[in-house]
């Protein structure tokens, strides 16, 4: 596997990709490869440089492992843009679970760039999947013994696990006391003082949760050539499964694996969502449906807290979409040196995150110090995202927090997104400014500041100071 990471390496020079007679290819031009073949457990690297108009090409040959049969190879056509004469130089096979096996051969072109034509399609499919067998989905099921470089944080910014502690007081809001002053009461103190929550007695049913859960992990089980049919690395795509968190920005990946999943309105963005495992879409609608809810009456309950109508930020907000991202985190070689979410803040309006009830991962920052949110029984992690604090003129945070892993467990956590609409003017009421000197950020919309967070890497500093009124 190792070798096979070595190899897509190569992935920024893919070209082109093409099916033929039932054959995959892939096309990649003048560049300096490294080639990695096993062969009896041993690694064997060859170096390979390409000249001028030189082009070469993977052959996908997806074998039946049980027959040992494979298909047959095709000729060459000459007549859709690729030469008559085929020179191979060598043939090499290289083995995984994803792709049984490779065929490298080099061929003379008599131009450069090859022009596409009815051979030449689907390139933006063919990139995003070598893209994510470069980066390699780590929910590949291969146990790595250490962990790739891409993957190692500087030595300043790592977890540094041992300083962390559990966060003892955390407030846990029970929605279900019946004193609604009370609960007003105490979501005003947790999002003034913490920046989060906790909720219980919530109104969402345990079984709902239970499955949703449960279908998380089977989608995250099944095989990776299933999965990578909703591969992408497109934040602008409404279900995509991808890695990390902005691959095309980053510097430095995180083990992290999710999919995401636009959910408002449901019968809009359902058709796009994996039809495996077969119950996927049921449990999961019925998850965002309980989700949105809870959101929307705790989004009234904040706005009271503020001393607003309680109507006042769903209204502000528009026609709020929901987002969910449903996180995987595999075992790690060595959490100490990497993380699944590095330190950042939520770029919406509330966040509802369920977590696993067998592994702890999220911290929380408070008073500078990260501090392990611990699961609670049948409770809901709430955060205060960007566009609160913008709402609320600053008096509420929105809250830094990260995901760390560890070398024995995969955790998965799911994560609810209520967002204002794109049109949304986001902007402090002047209940909460005695003039317009004392309103901290500028008036945006919300599509302005999603595009912004889109255009930055995770880790690289609070999104909403750019926002902040001069």
């Amino acid at each position: 596997m190792e070798a096979i990471r070595q190899f897509f390496q190569l992935r920024k020079h893919f070209f082109i990709m093409e099916s033929f007679a039932g054959e995959s290819y892939a096309f990649f031009t003048n560049m300096k490869i490294t080639l990695s073949t096993v062969t009896s457990n041993r690694h064997k690297i060859n170096n390979v440089s390409s000249k001028g108009s030189e082009l070469y090409i993977i052959r996908m040959n997806l074998s039946n492992k049980r027959t040992g049969e494979n298909r047959s190879e095709p000729e060459p056509p000459g007549s859709n843009g690729l030469p008559k004469e085929e020179k191979t130089v060598k043939k090499e096979t290289i083995k995984s679970k994803v792709l049984p096996e490779f065929l490298v051969d080099q061929l003379e072109l008599n131009h450069n760039p090859p022009r596409q034509n009815r051979f030449c399609s689907n390139y933006q499919s063919f990139q995003e999947y070598y893209h994510s067998m470069e980066t390699q989905l780590i929910s590949s099921g291969f146990r790595y013994s250490t962990l790739p470089p891409s993957y190692v944080r500087p030595v300043p910014d790592r977890p540094k696990l041992l300083e962390v502690t559990d966060y003892h007081n955390a407030p846990i809001i029970d929605l279900g006391c019946g004193d609604r002053k009370f609960i007003v009461q105490q979501i005003a103190q947790a999002c003034q003082q913490y920046g989060f929550f906790q909720v219980i007695n919530h109104g969402v049913a345990r079984e709902t949760m239970e499955k949703m859960l449960e279908v998380a992990n089977e989608f995250f089980r099944l095989p990776m050539e299933e999965k990578m049919k909703l591969y992408s690395n497109d934040p602008s795509k409404t279900t995509r499964l991808s890695t990390s968190s902005n691959i095309q920005k980053e510097k430095i990946h995180n083990w992290r694996d999710y999919l995401r999943l636009h959910c408002y309105p449901l019968d809009k963005y359902t058709k796009e969502w994996p039809i495996n495992p077969p119950s996927f879409k049921e449990i999961v609608s019925n998850y965002c449906s309980e989700i949105r809810q809870l959101g929307l009456r705790l989004q009234e309950a904040i706005s009271e807290s503020l001393g607003l109508d309680k109507d006042y930020i769903n209204k502000s907000l528009g026609e709020q979409g929901q987002h969910m991202a449903i996180n995987y985190y595999p075992p790690c070689p060595e959490p100490e040196l990497t993380y699944g979410l590095p330190a950042h803040t939520d770029p919406n309006t509330l966040t509802i995150l369920l977590q696993d009830m067998q592994v702890t991962g999220l911290q929380l920052l408070k008073d500078g110090k990260w501090l392990a949110v611990k699961p609670f029984p049948n409770a809901f992690v709430v955060n205060i995202g960007d566009q609160l604090q913008a709402l609320s003129n600053s008096k509420y945070k929105s809250t830094w927090h990260r995901a760390v892993v560890n070398a024995h467990k995969a955790r998965i956590s799911v994560a609810s997104f209520l967002c204002p609409s794109n049109t949304a003017l986001i902007k402090a009421p002047k209940e909460l400014i005695e003039d317009e000197s004392q309103a901290i950020y500028r008036d945006y919309t919300y599509a302005e500041y999603y595009n912004k967070f889109w255009s930055r890497n995770l880790d690289q500093g609070h999104c909403l100071e750019l926002f902040k009124n001069i």
